[in-house]
């Protein structure tokens, strides 16, 4: 049925139109003319005074004219049985299909009607084959919830339009200040890859500049870990003793790698807990590939807005023990990159990352006007003037928030 309607109107709709035409006149031309040669016989018998030929030509006469009936009535009985053949939904949404897409093929309405079109093309095969037991029913469930998703899909992309809209305002504000981080890292980088996440506490406004491309993580990967052991100590899942403390601290405070793997250890399932923590809740772009120290593949990854929004959640206390984690980082002593691009007695809490063409530094920064700024680069020329680009970020952001 399905295909018997796409080809009457999705595929052939010209070819109707002109068809239309064609059984219009063969109504109106066919019946006339066997009616006219019908009648011929009596207009002879009339002019030669013959009625007997009139007389005799009385049922070829009558048989005629039934015969143009019939053809004129034919078309109608044919449009009635196409009707009944074919499902009275189906060419109600082939109306549909037609009446969206004859005028405008490229229209959303035209493509809105041809996707339900071919849904339902789809139930049917999936029903049909359900029935001689070649299909799940479970498939039929999974066509009728991707329909379902597909009728919320203009609802959100109004509220995925206002998200925008609100993310763009959020944005203009900062375009001074984005400005001028991005022209002093294309001067000062030292080549490389750079990734720069600024969130203010206050006010919700944020600069991104690359803050979703993956970077090489180095040390800042550690905040992950901490983040989950603490998650896992929540859960009952482990001790939050002495010794696990101790190991934190050493990770956080001095970036200990033998420290990290211990903690990595202590963690029930290790690593794949630590990937499950990121995933869950929704920092995608992170993974803890390997052990810290050692070998670098495969690298450990991350994302400056990743880092940032974990950050923030520290800073807001949503986390468990997000006190103790604020503390190890306020006790911080690599303190070479972004604290120092901002004046003494401000208070800092951050966590660095550093491999042999890596300069990462993370932090939240309390000037009344708190904020959270992650920069990240990789693959850079010189470890010095990358150091130096940390830094003289991290003034310009300052500058901009004290």
């Amino acid at each position: 049925m399905y295909l018997l309607s796409s080809y009457f109107c999705q595929e052939t709709i010209n070819a109707w139109f002109t068809f239309g035409i064609l059984i219009t006149i063969i109504k109106i031309l066919v019946p006339l003319i066997i009616i006219i040669t019908s009648l011929l016989p009596v207009f002879n018998a009339l002019i030669k005074g013959t009625m007997n030929e009139f007389v005799g030509s009385w049922k070829t006469i009558g048989l005629k004219i039934l015969a143009g009936v019939i053809v004129f009535l034919a078309p109608g009985l044919i449009s009635g049985a196409i009707n009944i053949l074919v499902d009275s939904n189906i060419v109600n949404d082939d109306t549909k299909l037609c009446s969206a897409c004859i005028n405008s093929p490229n229209s959303s309405d035209c493509k809105q009607a041809r996707e339900e079109f071919l849904k339902e093309e789809e139930m049917e095969k999936l029903y049909q084959e359900s029935i001689s037991g070649s299909v799940n029913s479970e498939d039929l469930d999974e066509i009728d919830e991707d329909d379902n998703t597909g009728n919320n899909n203009q609802n959100n992309n109004q509220n995925n339009n206002q998200n925008n809209n609100q993310n763009n305002n959020n944005q203009s504000n900062n375009a001074d200040l984005t400005s001028k981080i991005q022209d002093y890292i294309n001067n000062n980088s030292a080549g490389g890859n750079w990734s720069v996440y600024v969130k203010n506490m206050s006010s919700g406004e944020v600069v991104n500049i690359n803050s979703n491309n993956k970077m090489i993580s180095a040390s800042v990967i550690k905040l992950f870990i901490m983040a989950t052991a603490y998650d896992q100590i929540s859960k009952n899942n482990m001790s939050n003793n002495a010794n696990l403390q101790s190991n934190i601290n050493s990770m956080i405070t001095v970036s200990s790698n033998d420290a990290t793997n211990a903690v990595i250890d202590s963690i029930p399932g290790g690593m794949e807990t630590v990937n499950n923590y990121n995933s869950s809740n929704g920092y995608n772009n992170t993974s803890l590939n390997r052990y810290l120290g050692g070998s670098r593949t495969p690298e450990n990854m991350t994302s400056a807005a990743d880092v940032g929004n974990l950050l923030e959640k520290i800073y807001k206390g949503e986390l468990p023990n997000s006190s103790e984690m604020l503390n190890f980082l306020k006790n911080q002593q690599v303190r070479h990159k972004i604290p120092a691009g901002i004046a003494d007695g401000v208070v800092v809490a951050n966590k660095t990352g550093e491999l042999s063409d890596v300069e990462n530094d993370s932090a939240i920064v309390y000037t009344g006007g708190d904020y959270v700024i992650v920069v990240l680069s990789q693959g850079v020329d010189s470890v010095s003037q990358a150091q130096q680009t940390v830094r003289g970020v991290s003034s310009i952001v300052y500058d901009n928030y004290k």
